[in-house]
């Protein structure tokens, strides 16, 4: 964690130079733009952990059991799934593989462009300063 930080420290050195510091600040921009769409997206992730995990009791993937990481293993499951390394294999009954395919349009699709849209609009924003 101390070399993250001391990263971050070493990128706000580089903020006075004209070529790393209008990135730079874009990005600092970025991460500010992001916030609402990042309470939404874990508000959307939240419920369909809750829905996979009601859906598929039996499915180890939604199981609270683990040790490592203990309730949070759903999320994982769900966030791995997000990202494009899912099996439908996994998913055994009908309505859970309908329930994945509207996750996979609403998150993969929807929130991805709000997000490309977001950053378009923030990079716009500094471009124009």
């Amino acid at each position: 964690m101390a070399i993250i930080l001391n990263s971050i420290s070493v990128l706000q050195l580089m903020r006075p130079f004209t070529q790393t510091g209008a990135l730079i600040q874009t990005i600092i921009e970025i991460i500010k733009d992001i916030r609402g769409f990042w309470y939404i997206c874990t508000v959307i992730l939240i419920g369909f952990t809750c829905a996979f995990t009601v859906c598929e009791p039996q499915n180890k993937g939604f199981t609270m059991t683990d040790p490592r990481v203990g309730p949070f293993y759903p999320v994982i499951e769900v966030v791995i799934s997000m990202i494009g390394a899912f099996s439908l294999d996994d998913y055994s009954k009908t309505q859970t593989v309908l329930l994945f395919f509207v996750f996979v349009i609403f998150v993969v699709i929807i929130m991805l462009n709000l997000l490309i849209t977001i950053i378009g609009e923030s990079y716009g924003h500094i471009k124009q300063q």
